[in-house]
């Protein structure tokens, strides 16, 4: 992904310089050989191989999943491995971001808009498309120095950003003039690319084409002027340009500044974005970076609340999901009781009213003593576990999560009442950290696991291997033995999975199920991704005018907030799974899905679509599974 690859050229932007000058052709393939020397990759591989890696490299692997013979390694390169002629498959570590569920406030639009009003530009929430489409007014390229704010930080943690470490095209072009480094380092690239630029329509091994010289130049010499500003050899200079800062807290609250620097100390969890916007007055240019800082919290199980929360009389139908689907009527015979349910996500707020009472506790473990008390490699993960972070506290800090856990078994608006959630936080993570969140839920015997989650990579590269080989399907499949059913998000980029590297919604194992979203006039909706062969079935995902309402993280601004996309549909199916899996404990997760294939609702706007052409019905669901369990009906 690409916030990856920019953590990754600050890292290694003095490799980078150097390696411009071997070639385009190398290029590309030594700096992912590098990346995948420090984010490790991903090998399935018998234990005789693996050990035999070790050796070689003199380096200890990491297990992902033993039943799936998968493994992480850092410090080699997939191409290393290859060396050794081995019988093992590799695999990208690649990065996966925590869904996106907040807009750009239209505050900072409509400033962009006061500051530069002669724009010709598209209306936008987006500020940097506000700033990137000024017309004939040349937009500012900004470059933030600040320290790594991708990082997780604790809540309480003060947090500072200075202007003065972020770098405009006009500030380059003074320090151009004025810094005898700068010229120097520019004079120094610019001469070696000369020596290795060729022509395009006649290239030779390690050339630089002519038509990419001035790219690569600049380029480097934006890496190189980057880690000068870190490391203080240089010092910005930003005549004539006017700074501004946004500050977005995790609920689109929004405070403004005009000051070069600003500190702040976060008091909620969740996302956090500073804008920095950068305006050239005389030009009317504008630059603006984003920079979000994810703020977590490590918090404790609450005791079990004496009263549980229920779901009103008539209150059914402001939940959609509860109404389209027959559920009010279907709880009345299976309500999803004792049934697991793994929600494999930002990790969950496992204190919401509607929440805390259906948390699966792992009474084998001791909370809070140090001690791993099950022996199944974890510390102190009594109510599930923290991938991201590596600790016991699977806490939500991103809201999406929290809304997953709410459709699936929220004691008022669940679709299983009283199921039992199994909080696993994986994101923001890498695919290894997902997969671990996936073995873990196998172990724990998670009867069924939601992954209203998808990663996807821009590297060519990547996209090839990835659509060959899927490190996801190996894990997926290791669950059928347990029992185990996945629950698949189709994703929200309204394509077709069938002919996409979107994962890990294309699974083709026998236990998996992958959803798409339908709106509440049954048609699949404007986001919804499809593909009559990697898509089964369709749930309502709710739309921008009807949003699915489900557990809010923040219960202080609200018990439920409403939101959409194929993340919502997801959990409706896994909540209709923990209803029949109640009534047939004992039944296999490919028969789950035949259940739930054969009691869908035909919808003629699905076909060509997805796969069973169909939507999801709660009371048929049950109904079905009851006429199996009284032996009227058998399932072949």
């Amino acid at each position: 992904m690409g916030t990856v690859w920019g953590d990754h050229l600050k890292k290694i932007s003095t490799l980078l310089i150097a390696l411009i000058f071997v070639g385009c052709a190398r290029q590309s393939d030594d700096l992912l050989s590098l990346r995948e020397k420090s984010e490790g990759i991903i090998i399935k591989s018998s234990d005789e191989s693996i050990a035999k890696i070790e050796a070689s490299y003199g380096i200890e692997a990491e297990t992902i999943n033993k039943d799936a013979g998968l493994f992480l390694i850092k410090g080699i390169s997939q191409d290393e491995i290859k060396d050794l002629d081995l019988d093992t498959k590799t695999f990208p570590n690649t990065f996966v971001n925590a869904p996106r569920t907040l807009p750009y406030p239209k505050i900072i639009a409509n400033t962009i808009k006061a500051l530069v009003p002669d724009t010709d530009a598209p209306k936008s929430e987006a500020p940097a498309i506000m700033c990137d489409h000024t017309g004939d007014k040349a937009p500012l390229a900004v470059i933030t120095a600040n320290k790594n704010v991708q990082a997780v930080l604790d809540i309480e943690t003060n947090i500072e950003l200075h202007s003065a470490k972020s770098l405009s095209n006009l500030a380059v072009k003074i320090l151009r003039q004025t810094n005898d480094i700068v010229k120097i380092t520019e004079e120094k690239i610019k001469e070696n690319i000369k020596n290795a630029t060729c022509n395009p329509s006649a290239p030779v091994p390690n050339c630089i084409p002519a038509n990419k010289a001035a790219q690569i130049s600049s380029m480097a010499l934006t890496i190189a002027l980057r880690d000068s500003l870190k490391n203080g050899t240089l010092q910005l200079r930003s005549e004539n340009l006017k700074v501004m800062w946004f500050l977005e807290d995790s609920v689109g609250q929004v405070q403004r500044f005009s000051t070069q620097d600003i500190s702040f100390k976060p008091n909620r969890v969740g996302q956090y974005t500073a804008h920095l916007l950068i305006v050239d007055p005389s030009s009317g240019g504008c630059g603006l970076e984003s920079m979000p800082v994810n703020i977590t919290a490590n918090k404790k199980l609450s005791a079990t609340p004496t009263s549980i929360r229920k779901l009103k009389e008539g209150a059914g139908e402001r939940f959609v999901q509860l109404r389209k689907t027959g559920n009010i009527e279907a709880r009345k015979q299976s309500t999803g009781k004792e049934v697991i349910v793994a929600v494999i996500d930002t990790g969950v707020n496992y204190n919401h009213q509607s929440i805390r009472p259906n948390i699966a506790i792992n009474a084998l473990e001791i909370p809070d003593n140090g001690i791993d008390d099950d022996n199944n490699g974890l510390v102190d993960d009594a109510y599930g576990y923290d991938f991201t972070n590596s600790d016991p506290y699977a806490f939500d800090d991103n809201r999406h999560g929290t809304h997953v856990a709410g459709i699936i078994a929220g004691t008022d608006i669940g679709l299983a009442p009283d199921a039992k959630i199994l909080p696993i936080k994986v994101l923001p993570g890498s695919m290894a950290t997902i997969l671990k969140g996936m073995s873990y839920a196998i172990k724990m015997k998670a009867s069924v696991v939601n992954m209203s989650l998808r990663g996807y990579s821009r590297d060519p590269r990547e996209l090839m291997l990835m659509a060959i080989q899927n490190p996801f399907e190996e894990v997926i499949k290791s669950g059928i033995a347990a029992k185990t059913l996945f629950v698949l998000a189709a994703g929200n980029e309204t394509i077709n999975n069938d002919s996409a590297p979107i994962w890990p919604a294309k699974s083709r194992q026998t236990n998996a199920i992958t959803v798409a979203a339908i709106s509440e006039s049954d048609t699949l909706t404007d986001y919804s991704n499809y593909g009559v062969i990697e898509v089964d079935i369709a749930a309502y995902g709710g739309t921008e005018l009807s949003p699915i309402y489900s557990a809010n993280l923040h219960e202080d601004l609200g018990s439920y907030v409403g939101l959409s996309g194929t993340s919502m549909a997801a959990p409706v199916v896994a909540g209709i799974t923990a209803q029949i899996k109640q009534l047939l404990p004992n039944s296999t997760a490919e028969e789950v899905i035949e259940i739930i294939r054969r009691s869908s609702v035909q919808n003629d706007s699905l076909k060509e679509k997805i796969s069973f052409a169909s939507q999801v019905s709660s009371i048929n669901a049950v109904n079905f599974a009851l006429e199996i369990q009284n032996g009227s009906v058998r399932l072949p």
